[in-house]
């Protein structure tokens, strides 16, 4: 909804007021049935860009408010199916693995699933095999919006295979730590593995500066578990790990120049142990330090202690790739939302109220942001989910196949192990171990069996 301001002693003139039944039936209705003929779950943010774009509500936080409302209103009603919308973010756990009443299977079912699960063996193991065996890449999802999620598990389908990591925003220390970790592993147990990172995010201040953030921290944590690892090796020379590192480093002009600002360092000498080391306190330069450490550790030990190196796009198009030491470069890449896919697919820039727009404007971002782009760009990726979701299935379809490829699958799992040949040898093998499993269970006796207690 637009406002007009007025000058002293003026009414205001506002927006005639909107016929939400009219959209209701008319215009929200439609665009349901359209999802739903899809096999689409659909959110009401995805639902108040489609009515943005179609030029039937304002891009204000006040219109998504009403929307909200006048949704919520209709489904109570039974104007709307009740369900028409999803919620990302809240959701229902099981702890413990609970079951319903209704989950309470006979022992002869229980007992049935498991023999058709050993009659399938043969078929069900070739398709337990991981899917990316010997491949040369791995690939991740990144996404900012928990709202994502549902959507690219549909555009994925049953097919094609991938790790989605959700960010929400500004992540956490505890799950980047989680994320890393598990890119550590893959850098460790897949080294001839090529590292891909696929990013999807909004486009404004904050969402923009989130690219920076993830690369910074994703470097930085990898450094700390990098050299704590290290520190906590054993090595056959019988030197402590201290020892070794310490010989690496010796005279490495990567370490020298930190060192000496580490030694100067005397405001924060309440920081600082018995021997003059600083364990707190100028945590940029600690950082750092940490960095160079793990660079050298990497150096001499890239399989066991790999020191990661994020890369973006633009600067391998520019060919600024680290060529000291031997790290193990993670690739980065912003698939969407981006200042391009923007202006192509003339996504809304900004949102209409002001009081978003002030909001924008005093975040700590919005200078640098503005000189990046010389304008405010404030873009959800929502938008071009909602507005364009052919698009973006495009886009994190391609994630996986420009990666993927078949013929290695074909040649390491369906060719090895899915021919007629190995199958039989399959179901020989579980006849030879039901037998034996027949005997055992034959031998057992009233012993052997004890009361289920609490």
């Amino acid at each position: 909804m637009t406002v007009i301001e007025a000058g002293a002693g003026e009414d205001r003139k506002r927006a005639p007021k909107k016929d939400w039944k009219k959209i209701v039936l008319e215009r929200i209705t439609p665009i349901l049935n359209t999802f739903a003929s899809k096999g689409v779950l659909t959110n009401l943010r995805k639902m108040f860009y489609n009515l943005f774009a179609k030029g039937v509500i304002g891009n204000t936080k006040s219109d998504y408010n009403s929307l909200s409302e006048q949704t919520k209103n209709a489904r109570m009603n039974g104007i709307i199916p009740i369900d028409c919308f999803v919620d990302e973010v809240r959701d229902t756990f099981d702890i413990n693995g609970y079951k319903d009443d209704r989950e309470f299977e006979s022992v002869d079912d229980y007992i049935d699933f498991a023999i058709n699960y050993l009659r399938n063996v043969p078929d069900e193991y070739v398709e337990s095999l991981p899917k990316w065996y010997k491949q040369k890449n791995y690939v991740e999802d990144w996404i900012e919006k928990g709202a994502l999620y549902r959507p690219f598990v549909g555009y994925l389908g049953d097919i094609r295979q991938v790790r989605i990591a959700l960010d929400r925003g500004y992540d956490s220390l505890g799950n980047m730590v989680v994320n890393v970790r598990r890119l550590r592993r893959v850098a460790r147990e897949e080294p001839d593995k090529e590292i891909w990172i696929k990013y999807f995010g909004d486009l404004d201040p904050s969402g923009d500066d989130m690219d920076r953030d993830l690369l910074k921290r994703i470097e930085s944590i990898s450094a700390k578990l990098n050299v704590d690892e290290f520190l906590n090796a054993r090595f056959q020379s019988g030197q402590t790990a201290e020892e070794v590192l310490a010989h690496y480093a010796e005279g490495d002009p990567r370490l020298a120049d930190l060192d000496e600002l580490l030694n100067a360092a005397t405001r924060e000498d309440d920081y600082k142990d018995s021997a003059g080391k600083m364990v707190y306190g100028r945590n940029t330069l600690l950082d750092k330090i940490r960095i160079r450490k793990s660079m050298i550790i990497g150096h001499y030990h890239s399989e066991r202690f790999p020191h990661l190196v994020i890369v973006t796009k633009e600067q391998e198009q520019a060919g600024d790739i680290p060529a000291i030491g031997r790290p193990k470069i993670i690739h980065f890449e912003r698939v969407a939302v981006t200042e391009d896919q923007i202006l192509r697919y003339n996504l809304p820039e900004q949102p209409s109220d002001q009081n978003t727009l002030d909001k924008l404007k005093h975040d700590t971002r919005y200078e640098s942001h503005v000189e990046k782009y010389g304008r405010l760009i404030a873009v959800e990726v929502d938008a071009l989910d909602a507005l364009y979701p052919a698009v973006l299935e495009e886009f994190v379809r391609k994630t996986v196949d420009d990666y993927y490829d078949p013929e290695i699958y074909k040649r390491e799992i369906v060719e090895k192990y899915g021919s007629k040949k190995y199958k039989k040898g399959i179901n020989k093998e579980v006849i030879k171990k039901l037998k034996a499993l027949i005997k055992e269970l034959e031998k057992r006796k009233e012993k052997d069996f004890k009361d289920t207690v609490l």
